[in-house]
């Protein structure tokens, strides 16, 4: 008793102690030099990215719950699993100018692509296990030989979706040049003209490369060379809103991503979608409960494809049986929430691919587009690339998510300011595992924040097929379980910070850049983004 008497004093001198050290900052394991614990440390022109504007409408507000027009079953949909109810869908599609198609709880039956080449129409569910969208053939069935996959396979690799959401590509009506160089984290262009332009205009920023491949070399921090074919290419680098116009120069709500050079003849463009406001909520697609056919040789049971189009959405989706999960091809600001990709058996259709046994293709995949917000997934089974991020696609946000093994495939072609964020990786036996054509796998500044696994990790290094690089150095790996060393090059050199991944704070890089900018939780903006002074 008297021990405990004389011991309870000093604990409690320990603890305090241990709790000053933590208050005063002297331990700081918890957080990232490029952050600190409420972005304090942080400025645009960091090699820490600005991914605040993921998502529907640059992450202002959630998507808009557009009213019920039509009902599936008005149309003859039976929803028993048996009768054919493909055109029940595609005449209820075609009823609506602007609305939602309510699909009743149901197991329908699907045999044709559903299309969506038009604004504003919603398919919604009753919850995902309550409508089941059933489809018994995959796209190769349905329409043949597709046009994605090597020669000689099916052709429905990369592309394609039983739920198809494309719009076509929108020509500027206003081009303005930029006449005086920028640099990454800017907010100021000086431009030919401000003619046609106004205050809360939406623009795309454009660059040509001058046909050495140093366009593309930048993307890769001005370190490695992207492929050769990509000499000469011209690529939108960011999409944002004017937010003040002072004669010919104007002001951005957000830091350029790359420095504009007028070798690279850089342009400022009116950005005008064909195809806004599309959404899929509230259901499950399922295909055939069948093996999978190998890579490139699926039959195209492909979930959803997004093509072209911007502020459009899936969320509470669940994708049973997929060869291909989600694609979103060439589009901006578009997000998937709440998805979960499942098998019915994995046993049945695993097969073997590059050393691991998977169920299909592409769990989820973004190239070539902007700004998408993937958050809250579950995949429950392995694809050969889980989640993929390919052909010079920037901004776009991977948060809480989930998987048994999941692989970060950097599928070479420049894909750069790319974040991962609070992922439960599960096993860790292939967390960089990455393919593709040429590398290197990735362009600069990717960032994994916050990646659990039961296995260690390292710095992500080389391709092993041909041993090339993975990614320039410029990459940002922080919170994750490792045994390296802390690797802290400035701006330039490689940086691990291998805090665990529980301790570090914040845990959701995304969210806390949100908060930081002035958004509120739930999606809905509370402020405005404050250029610094003088931010050219």
């Amino acid at each position: 008793m008297r021990l405990k008497q004389l011991l309870a004093p000093s604990m409690l001198i320990v603890v305090a102690i241990f709790a000053g050290l933590i208050i005063s900052g002297d331990i700081r394991a918890g957080t990232s030099d490029l952050w600190g614990q409420d972005g304090e440390v942080w400025t645009p022109r960091s090699r820490l990215p600005d991914f605040a504007f993921a998502g529907y409408a640059m992450g202002k507000s959630a998507p808009p719950a557009l009213p019920v027009r039509v009902n599936v079953r008005d149309f003859g949909a039976k929803g028993d699993g048996v009768v054919d109810d493909s055109d029940a869908f595609v005449n209820a599609i075609s009823a609506v100018d602007s609305g939602a198609v309510l699909i009743p709880a149901g197991r329908y039956k699907i045999t044709k692509r559903l299309v969506i080449d038009r604004s504003r129409i919603v398919l919604r569910g009753a919850g995902k296990g309550k409508t089941v969208l059933f489809a018994p053939a995959g796209l190769y069935e349905i329409d043949g030989q597709g046009h994605c996959g090597p020669k000689g396979r099916r052709g429905w690799a990369w592309c394609g979706g039983l739920i198809w959401i494309e719009g076509r590509k929108a020509l500027a009506t206003v081009r303005h040049s930029v006449v005086a160089p920028a640099a990454r984290g800017d907010f100021i262009l000086s431009i030919s003209s401000s003619a046609g332009l106004d205050v809360g205009q939406t623009v795309a920023v454009f660059q040509k490369d001058s046909g050495d491949g140093s366009l593309p070399r930048h993307l890769h921090n001005d370190e490695l060379d992207a492929h050769p074919i990509f000499n000469g290419v011209e690529l939108c680098l960011l999409v944002a809103e004017i937010v003040a116009i002072d004669d010919n120069d104007i002001t951005l709500n957000r830091p350029l991503r790359t420095d504009l050079r007028l070798a690279w003849r850089p342009e400022i463009r009116d950005y005008n979608p064909t195809v806004t406001d599309v959404g899929v909520e509230a259901l499950t697609i399922e295909f055939a409960d069948r093996r999978y056919e190998g890579h490139y040789n699926g039959y195209g049971s492909n979930g959803i494809f997004f093509k072209g189009v911007a502020n459009s959405w899936c969320r509470n989706v669940e994708i049973r049986n997929a060869d291909n999960g989600i694609f979103f091809h060439s589009t901006n600001f578009c997000m998937a929430e709440g998805v979960d990709l499942t098998v019915s058996d994995a046993g049945r259709r695993e097969i073997e691919v590059q050393g691991d046994l998977v169920t299909g293709h592409h769990g989820i995949e973004v190239s070539h587009s902007h700004d998408t917000l993937i958050a809250g997934f579950k995949l429950e089974t392995r694809f050969a690339h889980d989640l993929t991020v390919q052909h010079f696609c920037t901004g776009n946000v991977f948060a809480n998510g989930s998987g048994p093994d999941i692989n970060l495939d950097h599928h070479t072609m420049g894909p750069f300011e790319n974040l991962f964020t609070c992922i439960d990786a599960g096993e860790g036996t292939r967390l960089w595992k990455s393919s593709g054509g040429r590398p290197p796998c990735s362009g600069a500044r990717e960032t994994f924040w916050n990646i659990r696994t039961k296995r260690k990790q390292g710095y992500p290094k080389f391709k092993k097929r041909r041993r090339q690089k993975f990614a320039p150095k410029q990459l940002n790996v922080i919170g994750i379980h490792s045994l390296s060393r802390p690797l802290k090059g400035g701006m330039q050199d490689r940086w691990l910070e291998p805090i665990p991944p529980e301790a570090l704070i914040p845990q959701n890089l995304h969210e806390a850049q949100r908060m930081r900018h002035g958004y509120a939780a739930g999606g809905h903006r509370r402020g405005a983004y404050i250029t610094p002074p003088g931010s050219r």
